[in-house]
């Protein structure tokens, strides 16, 4: 349990950096052109391609 509030911990710290904001309007579109299922089954695939855009 404390693995878990570690990661979670992390990641709620990393939306806040600056190049993430950068990347949400990005994937912001992403979401609304695409299936969000599609987006969460390969995501990495789709923050290349928000990360390309930005």
């Amino acid at each position: 349990m404390a693995d878990l509030r570690a990661s979670w911990a992390e990641f709620a710290e990393s939306v806040n950096w600056p190049g993430f904001q950068a990347r949400v309007p990005q994937l912001g579109k992403l979401i609304a052109e695409i299936d969000i299922e599609e987006i969460e089954r390969n995501l990495g695939a789709y923050l290349g391609i928000a990360n390309q855009q930005a």
